[in-house]
């Protein structure tokens, strides 16, 4: 569980030259993406991803149109960008996105010889997994951007630590069942809840032996005090 940030924060650059980015990630994302797109020799930039907020909320707006703007103010060359939109849904969110940017490249002629995927943080990994999917012919990369900007242990992050148990939960699921296919689910609920109640055991117990390990360290330094 401790070292599980590292391994879902999967950087594994192929020869690409094509780079997707997910939309959702956040803007903050963009100059990090022109920079990799300038260094990386890429041809075509695709941007993934549906409507921001929730969808109950008003005045909602393509995560694609944003990156296209900022991206347009940073100078990125707009013959080199490309949209790919998906419609908006509540679950297997990675999955539509894969194939919108898939049916895009298809329709648009962009014969990809490789492609890097950037995704965020610890949702890496199970997005290398759900592109290597999709993309069965084409050589896959992953690329992982940290927003967080401090070097501080996941567990000591209340967001960083659920973040990191959504991630497992997902990425387990992803590796032992398809995306897209409404067979298992049953069965992959029990197991993720199984996997969840043993990461939390986990969690818990590692908090309280480190509570133990502080209190015995006061008590040391009282006796020493009264010594």
């Amino acid at each position: 569980m401790i070292w599980g940030e590292a391994f879902l924060s999967m950087t594994k650059r192929v020869p690409a030259d094509t780079l997707i980015v997910e939309g959702w990630i956040g803007r903050e994302s963009l100059p990090k993406a022109k920079k990799e797109f300038e260094q990386g020799g890429y041809k075509y930039l695709v941007i993934t991803g549906g409507l921001t907020g929730q969808t109950w909320s008003q005045n909602r707006e393509h995560v694609t149109e944003i990156a296209e703007r900022d991206l347009t103010r940073l100078g990125f060359p707009r013959e080199k960008l490309f949209l790919a939109p998906c419609v908006d849904v509540e679950k297997q969110r990675t999955y539509v996105s894969a194939l919108a940017a898939r049916d895009m490249m298809e329709a648009k002629g962009l014969n990809a010889k490789g492609i890097n995927v950037m995704s965020r943080g610890a949702h890496a990994r199970r997005t290398y997994l759900v592109y290597g999917k999709v993309f069965p012919e084409i050589k896959v990369g992953s690329i992982s951007w940290d927003p967080y900007t401090t070097q501080e242990s996941w567990w000591r992050s209340s967001s960083r630590a659920k973040e990191l148990l959504d991630e497992t939960f997902g990425y387990s699921y992803e590796a032992l069942f398809s995306s897209g296919r409404p067979d298992g689910i049953l069965k992959a609920r029990i197991l993720l809840a199984g996997i969840g109640a043993f990461f939390i055991f986990l969690f818990v117990r590692h908090s309280k032996n480190r509570h133990r390990t502080n209190r015995r360290a006061e008590m040391t330094n009282l006796s020493a005090m009264k010594d």
